[in-house]
């Protein structure tokens, strides 16, 4: 979407709607991203890509931590019921021991051959990549556009992530105990695992806080608005990165400033479809009916994304 054309007017809750919809229609699926809708991908690639979410979430749990009283991000930052990197590291722990045994923490699984094989010395290409920009957010004057990574991450987790959730268990004959990751509290401290009504009113919930932290600041959307684009793409190269041979390098601006255009964000390749494209549209088409829509529409499985 040309800049020149967004109304910033609009809450950031709007916009971020409103402005990725065009790489929902303009990109394609991407191999990493069927594998896993489909469940084609192996129980030790799954596994992988738990360990490239355990590096995300702690690169971005850690920036929000950090910066949980700035005025922008301080209105969404809820870690008792958003943080997912603990969970991550309990549903790795049982994935690789059956049963658990001494892989409690993550200087304990960092040391299993499969960890070890991939993410030693250093870590995959897209990875490094995606925890350097956040870490360069956290650190920087302005943190602000890590509330573009929130809403990606966060929203998509309480969204398609629970479709995901339903294959991998049908897939790899998951415990609950090893799907932590996909389990949310209840707003207000009610007790009990979210369901699908919850999980609704925490993304209502999480869109309402993100307008009131961004206001009508223009250059506070303009910059989650561009930053949200390159969020899409850091995840897409993730799950490009699960099969084998498949460009996942993302090529920032090659200017100063990390704001300045749409145009400057761009991948070594063709962006493919992020898994998070369907993700965050999950939560409109919940009745899992094929219907027509207005706008460009592709159907995986039954569900339609638009």
């Amino acid at each position: 979407m040309d800049p020149k054309s967004i109304d910033f007017s609009q809450p950031i809750s709007v916009l971020l709607k409103d402005t990725t919809r065009q790489v929902h229609g303009n990109v394609e699926n991407s191999p990493g991203a069927r594998a896993l809708v489909n469940g084609t991908l192996s129980r030790d690639g799954y596994i992988k890509y738990m360990f490239m979410l355990w590096h995300l979430y702690d690169a971005l749990e850690s920036a929000l931590d950090q910066h949980s009283l700035q005025p922008t991000l301080a209105p969404s930052y809820n870690p008792a019921i958003l943080r997912r990197c603990d969970a991550i590291s309990s549903d790795i722990s049982h994935l690789l021991s059956s049963p658990p045994s001494f892989l409690t923490s993550p200087k304990e699984w960092q040391t299993h051959p499969l960890y070890t094989s991939t993410f030693v010395p250093s870590l995959p290409t897209s990875l490094s990549q995606y925890t350097a920009r956040l870490r360069a957010l956290s650190h920087s004057s302005d943190p602000t556009p890590l509330l573009a990574h929130s809403y990606v991450r966060y929203l998509g987790d309480l969204s398609g992530g629970q479709c995901i959730r339903r294959v991998l268990k049908r897939t790899y004959g998951l415990q609950d105990n090893s799907m932590s990751f996909y389990e949310f509290r209840k707003l207000g401290g009610e007790v009990g695992e979210a369901g699908v009504g919850d999980m609704r009113k925490l993304k209502e919930w999480f869109k309402a806080v993100m307008d009131e932290g961004v206001g009508d600041d223009v250059t506070k959307k303009r910059k989650i608005v561009e930053e949200v684009q390159l969020a899409f793409r850091f995840n897409g190269a993730l799950l490009d990165a699960l099969v084998p041979n498949s460009p996942n390098t993302i090529v920032l601006p090659h200017h100063p400033h990390p704001h300045s255009s749409y145009g400057a964000i761009k991948r070594s390749r063709p962006s493919p479809l992020t898994i998070l494209g369907w993700l965050l549209s999950f939560s409109e088409i919940l009745q899992r009916e094929t219907k027509e829509v207005p706008g460009p529409t592709w159907t995986i499985d039954k569900y339609v994304v638009v």
